[in-house]
């Protein structure tokens, strides 16, 4: 995921997954809700495993 948003200019940055979304380890990607679009699709033509998308406030 950082790679590919790194190649595409879509900010964000790899963050621990929040606990109020699991208890478990894992890692998540974080980034301004504007960009959400762009994440989508960078998810999907890089062909990217993913759990799930979640909004949430920090």
């Amino acid at each position: 995921m950082e790679k590919a948003c790194k190649s595409e200019n879509v900010p964000g940055r790899l963050i621990p997954v929040p606990r109020q979304i699991s208890a478990g380890c894992g890692l998540s990607w974080l980034c301004n809700k504007e960009d959400k679009e762009k994440v989508e699709s960078l998810i999907n033509n890089n062909n990217l495993d993913f759990q799930n998308i979640h909004e949430i406030m920090m």
